[in-house]
């Protein structure tokens, strides 16, 4: 077991730090504007389930043309917990955006070892260029698109599931996961055609067990 076990080394942990501080920074001010008249008022202050009635009937029916309870079951969480105001809704949306790098980071890395071109450095460099790529913005400064960060969340879980654990369990639970997100956002729903391409083009010895194992998620 103690084989098994990984040390993280120093440069990655000050990295990521660093990157983390960096995305801070730049987001500061965002953390303390309004509501957006652009969705956030039918998403949450003019949503009856979030701002009256109870988040329970976001699982029940859809609002606004979204069926999206999982985001809205945080969304209403927040909306608690801030009295209606605005200010946990971006830190959050930042912290999941944050995560979501570290993931593209392990599956970065994951894929260059696969490629036998290991390079924790190329790895880094390709997760910071999604952190910091400019188009990230109308998703971590807008309150409503935490739907696309949380659908994004459980898709690159689900990815990391499904191809660290080959068995019927780590099917299991990567389509656990993809239910999460098409819950979170519906638009990730493609995600099981793209790994089906990621099996062909990198692992196409073993495509008919994991067309198998991808059936039910499709």
């Amino acid at each position: 077991m103690l084989r098994r076990f990984r040390f993280v080394p120093p440069w990655q942990v000050v990295a990521f730090a660093l990157l983390a501080v960096v995305l801070t920074l730049i987001y500061r001010r965002a953390f303390e504007a309004p509501f957006l008249p652009w969705d956030d008022d039918y998403n949450l202050t003019k949503n009856p389930y979030i701002a009256v009635s109870g988040w329970r009937h976001l699982w029940v029916e859809s609002f606004y043309g979204m069926y999206v309870p999982v985001t809205g079951t945080v969304w209403a969480a927040l909306y608690d917990l801030s009295d209606g105001k605005p200010w946990p809704f971006r830190p959050v949306n930042l912290a999941f955006h944050f995560t979501n790098t570290f993931l593209v980071y392990v599956l970065l890395s994951s894929l260059l070892r696969k490629l036998r071109t290991p390079s924790a450095l190329a790895a880094f460099a390709g997760a910071a260029l999604f952190a910091l790529h400019p188009l990230q913005v109308g998703s971590v400064a807008w309150i409503s698109d935490l739907r696309g960060i949380m659908s994004t969340f459980f898709g690159l879980l689900a990815t990391l599931v499904f191809f660290r654990w080959r068995g019927w369990a780590g099917a299991a639970g990567g389509l656990a996961l993809f239910a999460l997100g098409l819950l979170s956002k519906p638009q990730i729903a493609v995600l099981p055609l793209a790994l089906s391409g990621a099996v062909f083009l990198l692992e196409r010895e073993f495509l008919m067990g994991a067309l198998l194992r991808l059936a039910p998620w499709f």
